[in-house]
């Protein structure tokens, strides 16, 4: 989220949503008041992608989790996500299944974007592949096994973007790469794998569109590229 100016009164605690002449999501880049909500629509070449057609999502509650105040963002697969907001920027510290009973810790946090968004700003995660599949073993995805060491940049700040929901300004370009190693095929044997994505952001809106890409086409293992475009928001 970028930084506010300051303000008086000043912002009480992690869960403050005021700043000086609008709220604060109003300024953010991934806004979390309960009862906002998207709907990403797939875009693909793909001819089976192991992904959904559409993706809904929405902030349902504002909690503590042993302690921290997070945001709860749920899915419409029926999944939970735990958002925390401090001075380092926005991360994601857990999540839950609806065939669990409490949340399940991050390893460390997910990192969704810094406090300081400016271009060249660089972090570290890792990520699952979820596109690449074994063509001849089983079972076919990649995501229970691999981890993929992924540094990300902000790319841009200003940028325009046109998506079904509508033109969006200003928006904030992420940019991730990364790799893993893997065993290709008898010819290659282990090499690196590459993913590549990226994700904007726009002020007073949130993740307007996703890309990601993860290439390859041999005997033993396939893979893609997809975008997901957001349709609807609802604030």
């Amino acid at each position: 989220m970028r930084p506010l100016p300051l303000c008086a009164p000043a912002l009480i605690g992690a869960l403050a949503l005021a700043a000086c002449n609008a709220p604060q999501d109003e300024q953010s880049h991934f806004p979390l008041h309960v009862g906002a909500r998207w709907t990403y629509a797939l875009q693909t070449d793909m001819a089976r992608p192991p992904v959904d057609a559409t993706l809904a999502l929405s902030v349902v509650r504002k909690e503590t989790l042993e302690g921290e105040p997070v945001t709860v963002r749920r899915s419409e697969s029926g999944v939970e996500y735990y958002i925390r907001e401090d001075a380092s920027g926005i991360a994601r510290i857990a999540s839950r299944t609806d065939l669990e009973e409490r949340p399940q810790r991050d390893e460390t946090p997910i990192r969704i974007l810094p406090a300081q968004l400016q271009p060249g700003v660089e972090w570290t995660g890792t990520v699952a592949p979820v596109l690449l599949q074994r063509e001849l073993e089983f079972p076919h995805e990649l995501k229970y096994e691999y981890r993929a060491s992924m540094v990300y940049r902000i790319a841009a700040i200003d940028e325009v973007l046109e998506v079904p929901a509508g033109r969006l300004h200003p928006c904030v370009r992420v940019e991730g790469r990364g790799s893993f190693k893997i065993y290709k095929d008898g010819l290659t044997g282990v090499a690196d794998q590459s993913i590549a994505s990226t994700e904007w952001y726009c002020k007073g809106v949130g993740l307007a569109r996703f890309d990601r890409d993860e290439p390859a086409d041999s005997r033993m293992l396939k893979g893609g590229k997809v975008s997901y475009v957001l349709t609807d928001y609802v604030r």
